[in-house]
Formats: C-alpha cells, sequence, structure tokens
C-alpha cells in the first residue's frame, strides 16, 4: 500500500470556515424566532383557526427550534475547530 501523503488546500479550507459554514449556520438559526413565537394563521401568538392543535403545534415548532440551534451550534464548533487547524497548518508551514 503506498503512502501518497496528507494534502490539505488551506484556502479552501478558509472558504469554509469563513465563508459557507458560518453561512450555513445563519441559514439555520433564521427560522428559530419564528418557530419559537408560536405563529398560526392570524399571526404571532395566535391560534385562532388551529385551536384543536395548539399544543401539538407549539411542541412541533419548540422542537424544530431546538434542533435548529443544536445544528448550528454544532455547525459554528466545526468552524471554529476548522479556523484553529486551519492556523497550525499555516504556522508549521511557515505562513504566518
Amino acid at each position: 500500500m503506498t503512502n501518497n501523503g496528507f494534502k490539505v488546500d488551506l484556502d479552501e479550507a478558509e472558504k469554509a470556515a469563513t465563508g459557507s459554514l458560518p453561512s450555513a449556520v445563519q441559514r439555520l438559526l433564521g427560522p428559530i424566532g419564528t418557530l419559537r413565537t408560536h405563529e398560526g394563521f392570524n399571526g404571532p401568538g395566535s391560534f385562532d383557526a388551529v385551536d384543536r392543535f395548539t399544543s401539538s403545534y407549539a411542541g412541533w415548532s419548540d422542537a424544530q427550534a431546538r434542533r435548529l440551534q443544536r445544528g448550528s451550534e454544532v455547525m459554528e464548533a466545526n468552524a471554529v475547530a476548522l479556523r484553529e487547524i486551519i492556523a497550525v497548518y499555516r504556522r508549521v508551514d511557515g505562513r504566518i
């Protein structure tokens, strides 16, 4: 088995760490406020048209908001870790 080495394109990794991952985090965070207001058909806080489903809807939207929040936290942690890895590689390469 040959070992071709390990190569990292730091510029591409940096694009992910500073661009696409933070952008994805913001997209995940976007709907959380709306989900947590329990917005019904008649606007924020109103469930007039869906009274029978109020507790189910509130539970569902809270669960979705929690999932989005957790997903954004994990993604942000990955972006931070990737930025730290890039810094280490650049330091080793003498680019910093």
